[in-house]
């Protein structure tokens, strides 16, 4: 019983609570659970992978948005990415 109030004090139970409505995160995985793992979104993702070696991304986003509202956030982060000078306009 000891140990485990001993442990209780020594973490911090809830951190990610708080911080969850703060501001909300989309990364890789979860564009493609979004997406099903197919189409334009899921395979522009894939070649600034595979060709840019791009490692680590997240867009930061209001908190607790809609599944609608976040593949229009990924869309629109496509739509200015700047890919030699032009930004996408069309997927």
């Amino acid at each position: 019983m000891s140990k485990e109030i001993d442990l209780k004090k020594l973490t911090i139970q809830d951190v990610i609570s708080p911080l969850d409505n703060i501001f909300g995160n989309i990364g890789f995985k979860e564009i493609g659970l979004l997406f099903d793992y197919k189409g334009p979104e899921v395979e522009f993702f894939k070649a600034q992978i595979l060709e840019k070696g791009l490692d680590v991304f997240h867009i930061t986003t209001k908190p607790n948005i809609s599944i609608d509202e976040k593949r229009k956030c990924i869309r629109e982060t496509i739509s200015v990415w700047d890919v030699k000078g032009e930004p996408i306009l069309e997927l």
